[in-house]
C-alpha cells in the first residue's frame, strides 16, 4: 500500500510539472504571436543605441548600422528584432518584405522623406539568419548580433521585438511580439505627424 502510494505522488507530481510546463511554455508564445506596445520600457525617449558591434549580413550595405548624425536620421526608422527560429518572426517577414520595398520606391523618388526598416537577428549563426533573409526574399539591410551586446543595449526580451526612432534619433515606441500591419502603420503616421 505504502509503495503504491509513493507510486501515486510522483505521478501525480509528473503530471502538475507537466500542465506547468505547458502552460508556461503557451503563455510565452501567446506573448510573442501578437503585437503588445509597451509603455515603459528602458529606450524610451533617449537615443537608440549606434555604436553596435553587429555582422552584416548582406555585403551590398556598407553603411556602418544607424551611422546618422543627428540631423541625418530617415523620418521614421524601425529596427525588428528577430531569429531564424522565431515562429512569429517568419510570420512577419512577408509585412516587412511588403513594406520596406514600397519605403525602397518612395525613397527613390523623395530622397530622406521615407520610412527605414533595419533587421537584427539574435541568438541565431549567420547562416541560419542568412538563409531566412534568402528564403523570405528580404531586401532591407539585416545584422546580426553575434555576442549579446547589442540585445542588452536595446532592452531586447524576446522576439520578435521592434523599434520605432524619430527624426531626431529618439526611441519612440517598442512593440513586443508580432507586427501587424495596423501598428506598423499606426506608429510610424504617429511619429511622422507628430513632427509635421
Amino acid at each position: 500500500m505504502k509503495v503504491q502510494y509513493s507510486r501515486f505522488i510522483k505521478v501525480l507530481f509528473f503530471i502538475y510539472c507537466f500542465v506547468f510546463v505547458l502552460a508556461k511554455g503557451l503563455s510565452i508564445l501567446e506573448q510573442n504571436s501578437s503585437d503588445e506596445v509597451v509603455s515603459d520600457f528602458s529606450l524610451q525617449g533617449k537615443k537608440a543605441p549606434t555604436q553596435q558591434a553587429l555582422v552584416n549580413l548582406e555585403e551590398v550595405y556598407d553603411e556602418y548600422f544607424l551611422d546618422y548624425e543627428d540631423e541625418d536620421w530617415p523620418p521614421v526608422t524601425i529596427v525588428n528584432w528577430w531569429g531564424s527560429w522565431c515562429p512569429p518572426c517568419r510570420e512577419e517577414f512577408p509585412l516587412l518584405k511588403k513594406w520596406s520595398t514600397l519605403w525602397a520606391q518612395c525613397e527613390s523618388q523623395s530622397p530622406g522623406q521615407c520610412p527605414v526598416l533595419i533587421g537584427i537577428a539574435f541568438d541565431d549563426t549567420v547562416e541560419d539568419a542568412q538563409e531566412m533573409i534568402d528564403v523570405f526574399g528580404l531586401k532591407y539591410p539585416n545584422w546580426i548580433d553575434m555576442n549579446g551586446k547589442s540585445l542588452v543595449d536595446w532592452g531586447v526580451t524576446g522576439a520578435p521585438e521592434t523599434f520605432f526612432i524619430d527624426s531626431k534619433g529618439i526611441v519612440r515606441a517598442k512593440i513586443i511580439g508580432l507586427l501587424t500591419e495596423e501598428s506598423l502603420l499606426e506608429n510610424i503616421n504617429l511619429i511622422m505627424g507628430e513632427e509635421n
